[in-house]
């Protein structure tokens, strides 16, 4: 992932903000002559009316796909890319139908304000050595975020993180840099300068599908299964738990059984696994006793009640 991030580094050109809200771009005359972008990203001759591209945007985790960044008359244009040896080829694009706005004003303090706004390109310009990149994380085709960051690669102006929030067709701003999906909502990065004039620091937290910050994230927490936002559940000593990751309260604890035997004074060894559908998780024990023996366990766990629906008895694998 790291290697697409610093090939991306080398695909943009800082063209630079419009100075007036009014200010309308000049349409962009389409021959022969001036090509590369359309064909280097598969982008139909259909879909140049009117569009605008500002960038590339990667997916964490996913080194195959890629997403270019448009505004077409006032609406984000996205088209999804299948990325195979540097070559770009269209899976699919849409449309979102919000308002899409281009730049944001941050109140500095002070009675200052600064604006921090996209960086469109030529269709005949070479797409290369740009400070800006963009970052998206997507649970489907209405609910995405995509950010543009420059604290990723350098920059020590925690103002350059501009993000937007794609929800249900509605589309807001926000200066947290969203970096991932997370349950029902995204993890986000709240940049503080914390009095140092030189590298900002950063706060992760659980954010809600409209971008908003929710709690603090915690690095133990990625060792916990998350039903939803604020509840996650985890296997420990022969429990199973229940519990609010923003308040540390217990919702439901559930004892089960002793599982495998103790032989000689040696614990078994246990590992497990799990599948969660709609109110029920579904746990799979594989239980190894000292001496070689080998049981299996499975429980169906109610996961509003924490009642147990159903438990198979054990059995010995010879």
């Amino acid at each position: 992932m790291k290697n697409l991030f610093i090939a991306l580094i080398g695909l943009f050109v800082f063209i630079g903000c419009s100075k007036s809200f009014k200010e309308v771009e000049p349409e962009i005359e389409i021959n022969k002559s001036n090509l590369g972008i359309m064909e280097k990203f598969d982008i139909s001759p259909n879909d140049t009316s009117g569009l605008k591209i500002f960038g590339l945007a990667v997916k964490r985790d996913d080194d195959d796909t890629i997403a270019l960044l448009g505004n077409k008359q006032e609406k984000l244009w996205v088209q999804i890319l299948h990325v195979v040896d540097d070559n770009y080829k269209k899976i699919t694009n849409f449309m979102v139908d919000g308002v899409f706005n281009d730049r944001i004003e941050i109140d500095l303090g002070y009675g200052e304000k600064i604006t921090n706004c996209v960086s469109y390109l030529g269709w005949s310009q070479e797409i290369n050595n740009s400070n800006y990149m963009y970052v998206y994380s997507s649970h489907d085709y209405k609910n995405f975020t995509i950010t543009k960051d420059k604290t990723i690669i350098g920059s020590n102006d925690i103002n350059d993180v501009l993000s937007w929030i794609i929800c249900d067709d509605k589309i807001n701003q926000s200066q947290i840099f969203y970096w991932n999906i997370f349950a029902d909502g995204y993890l986000g990065r709240v940049y503080k300068n914390n009095n140092s004039a030189f590298t900002p620091h950063f706060y992760t937290y659980v954010c809600n599908r409209k971008g908003e910050a929710l709690y603090e994230y915690k690095d133990e927490f990625k060792d916990y299964t998350f039903i939803n936002l604020y509840e996650y559940i985890k296997y420990s000593d022969n429990y199973i738990i229940l519990q609010n990751a923003e308040t540390d309260e217990i919702v439901w604890r559930t004892q089960l059984e002793e599982m495998g035997q103790i032989i000689d004074g040696h614990k078994p060894k246990i590992e497990y696994s799990f599948q969660i559908t709609d109110n029920t998780i579904s746990y799979t024990f594989n239980i190894t006793n000292y001496d070689g023996s080998k049981e299996t366990k499975k429980i169906k766990i109610d996961t509003v009640s924490g009642e147990i629906i159903r438990a198979c008895l054990n059995f010995i694998q010879q």
